[in-house]
């Protein structure tokens, strides 16, 4: 009788261990299927932004005290960050760049902060970084554009 019920008890431990194993195997597919979705959504949203902020530079859509005001609000928030995964050298490069005039901001010097921020953003889906790179992708399509004139 304990010899069966023993047999019993290994196939029952057997039944549950393929269970879990199956289960785990389907949790792994499930999150790699949650950051695939994480990633395409969050391609998407870079590449909708960018086209939208591109179109709307062309068009002459940012006056110079708009992009002003943006640029100060990034001012703003990038002082009050402190710990990111970016680190302090880049952190300091784009405060650097948002403490100029906008007119006195390159266009190198805006890619690389729209490229800092992009990664920024991926890798902790602060808002800070995605205001940050907003803000750099307007800047430099205002510059790359210019404010068309009103005929």
């Amino acid at each position: 009788m304990e010899e069966k019920l023993s047999n019993r008890i290994k196939e029952v431990e057997t039944r549950l261990e393929n269970r879990v194993a199956n289960l785990e195997n389907r949790m792994n597919n499930l999150e790699s299927r949650m950051s695939n979705l994480e990633s395409g959504l969050k391609s998407a949203v870079v590449n909708v932004n960018s086209l939208l902020i591109e179109y709307m530079g062309l068009k002459g859509l940012f006056s110079q005290d708009e992009v002003r005001v943006l640029t100060n609000e990034v001012s703003r928030v990038i002082g009050m960050v402190r710990a990111n995964p970016i680190n302090k050298e880049e952190l300091e490069f784009i405060k650097s760049v948002f403490s100029k005039d906008p007119e006195q901001m390159s266009i190198e010097e805006l890619e690389r902060v729209i490229e800092i921020a992009k990664r920024w953003w991926w890798e902790d889906n602060s808002e800070i970084a995605f205001k940050v790179f907003q803000v750099a992708s307007i800047v430099r399509a205002y510059k790359l554009y210019g404010r068309k004139k009103q005929q």
